[in-house]
């Protein structure tokens, strides 16, 4: 295995984080708007066009998981440097404790709001984030 330090693979995850949070965020720009739309019509399968975001409500909520999804990532990524260094096994398990906390907060969410086909979605982003976490210790090492 090559040498990806565990600040390297937080790093990796938090930018992603970052990354889908400021993506939420830009979608309340009419220019990108119809990205957000197209993934919201998606969970809710069939595409039909009839899931749209251009509510006050659902653009007020669109910046704040924007937002809130962007802190947690920039929180990962301030995690990843010397607080890591002390102790990366520690950082590794919150990284991973808040990961999982939003698939499955999420995931029961969207079953319950009547679109299970988001957890197809959150299970691939879930991978990309936990992966390289899993991967940071030998086996023996891992608590």
């Amino acid at each position: 295995m090559t040498d990806w330090t565990v600040n390297t693979r937080l790093r990796f995850g938090a930018y992603w984080v970052i990354a889908f949070g400021g993506l939420m965020s830009l979608s309340l720009f009419p220019p990108v708007s119809g990205v957000l739309n197209f993934a919201v019509d998606m969970v809710f399968w069939p595409l039909d066009g009839l899931q749209i975001t251009d509510s006050s409500a659902s653009k007020l909520l669109t910046a704040v998981i924007g937002g809130i999804t962007s802190g947690w990532g920039v929180t990962v990524l301030l995690l990843s440097g010397d607080i890591a260094d002390r102790a990366p096994e520690s950082v590794r398990r919150v990284a991973l404790s808040g990961y999982l906390t939003w698939f499955t907060v999420d995931g029961v969410g969207s079953v319950i709001a009547g679109a299970p086909w988001n957890l197809l979605g959150n299970t691939l982003f879930l991978c990309l984030l936990v992966v390289p976490l899993l991967k940071a210790y030998p086996r023996d090492a891992v608590a």
